[in-house]
């Protein structure tokens, strides 16, 4: 998998935080790296599901290039 005229993505990361990003969870990854990926994250116990869900990805490229992308309060957790 790659960008328009880039190199391949060699190692990708997802983490969840459920805190407000304090503490990073990893999610698990399937597919890739030719086809898409998919990420699994589970969720808090019902008792502790209000608030919000934060994901951060990492990709590294063949060419060592990197990037991280935080998604602050993805989307939000009602108990």
């Amino acid at each position: 998998m790659c960008a328009s005229g880039g190199s391949p993505i060699i190692s990708i990361t997802v983490q969840v935080s459920y805190d407000d990003n304090a503490a990073w969870q990893d999610a698990a990854l399937t597919g890739g790296p030719r086809s898409e990926y998919q990420a699994t994250v589970h969720h808090p116990a019902a008792a502790d599901t209000d608030g919000f869900v934060s994901l951060k990805m990492n990709a590294v490229d063949a060419d060592g290039n990197s990037t991280v992308q935080t998604l602050n309060h993805a989307y939000a957790l009602k108990g």
